[in-house]
């Protein structure tokens, strides 16, 4: 059977209101997942936020070169997110790695000098 509830207009009012300001509340403190697509700007910005600030036009280079990855839809470039960091790990320079290549360069001319001297 229905049960019909009477009530006055202000504590309506009040229970909306109470039942409004929850629901808001509850909204705003979710927090929504950051969308895996990025266009131009907002890659830039995440890049500097990453430390790993980039010129525009650089950026515009590496995206003419295939050498960033990508995505155009239409005349726009659309990012991953996590391509963009699986191509920032990649791309990092490891100073280790580069004294590493240094010496084993240095290396290769100074033998290729002593074969010279014989």
């Amino acid at each position: 059977m229905t049960r019909i509830i009477v009530i006055a207009e202000d504590e309506l009012r009040s229970l909306l209101r109470g039942v409004i300001r929850e629901f808001v509340t509850e909204l705003k403190s979710e927090k929504k997942p950051e969308p895996d697509t990025m266009n131009f700007d907002s890659l830039l910005s995440f890049l500097s936020e990453q430390g790993y600030d980039i010129s525009k036009s650089k950026f515009y280079k590496l995206s003419s070169k295939n050498e960033i990855p990508h995505r155009k839809l239409g005349r726009k470039l659309i990012f991953s997110r996590k391509e963009i960091m699986n191509w920032m790990e990649l791309n990092l320079d490891d100073p280790t790695d580069r004294r590493s290549e240094q010496a084993r360069i240095l290396a290769e001319s100074a033998r290729r000098k002593m074969r010279y001297r014989k």
